[in-house]
């Protein structure tokens, strides 16, 4: 985002016949060659939801560290935002679900986002202009 206007996004995915530490590895290779394509002064993360079970919570997790790590390490500014805090600056209540997140985006943003995963793009939306804020 600059000045409140999407400049670019893109929906990152992997093989899911390759292990989780393949995928693991493809997922941060992505998201850090289009990070450095940008080179942003900021990177507003979505924490991790503490009350995630199931047989993915773990990897998930993984890939969180992994990704702010490598951040980091490359002197990217990274921020954590936590899910209730997203939810609640978006749509003033920290439990809204996936539909009152989305009503709550502008449909200008939401018009470019035409795909299968737009719930992880309102949140991409919301997370960038939190980093918005001084």
């Amino acid at each position: 985002m600059l000045n409140s206007n999407l400049i670019d996004f893109k929906i990152i995915s992997s093989n899911a016949k390759d292990s989780d530490y393949e995928r693991l590895i493809d997922i941060n290779s992505q998201v850090i060659n289009f990070i450095n394509t940008h080179n942003p002064s900021l990177i507003v993360i979505e924490g991790l939801a503490f009350r995630s079970v199931g047989s993915k919570a773990k990897t998930l997790a993984g890939l969180h560290y992994i990704v702010a790590c490598e951040l980091i390490s490359l002197q990217y500014e990274v921020k954590i935002v936590y899910p209730s805090t997203l939810k609640k600056y978006a749509t003033g209540r920290g439990n809204a679900n996936k539909q009152e997140m989305e009503h709550c985006t502008p449909s200008e943003i939401l018009d470019q986002f035409k795909c299968k995963k737009i719930d992880d793009l309102v949140d991409a939306y919301w997370l960038a202009k939190i980093g918005e804020r001084p």
